[in-house]
């Protein structure tokens, strides 16, 4: 699997999220020391699967090739700055600033 989310909001109002990277997975509830970083995972994975679908209404099939393969061979561990590297080197224009 890649990268991805899945959560469920308690009538409580409490979220439980599931956070997948490639390879693994981190099942946590969001409290207010991790609600900031789980928001820019969440963030990130939209922009990304936004950009996936830009590209492949492009026609950019081979590009999105490269894009998944790139980020296929990125350690589990690469952290957020590293995706956009990925990204960025392969020209997929996503800045700091949507993130």
């Amino acid at each position: 699997m890649g990268y991805g989310y899945q959560y469920n909001q308690y009538d409580s109002g409490t979220k439980y999220w599931t956070l997948y990277i490639p390879d693994s997975n981190k099942s946590l509830y969001e409290n207010s020391s991790n609600a900031y970083g789980i928001d820019k995972f969440r963030t990130a994975v939209n922009t990304m699967k936004q950009k996936v679908i830009e590209i492949t209404a492009a026609g950019g099939t081979a590009a999105l090739s490269a894009i998944a393969a790139a980020l296929a061979a990125a350690p589990a561990t690469a952290g957020l700055s590293a995706i956009l590297a990925i990204l960025a080197a392969l020209g997929v224009g996503i800045t700091a600033g949507i993130l």
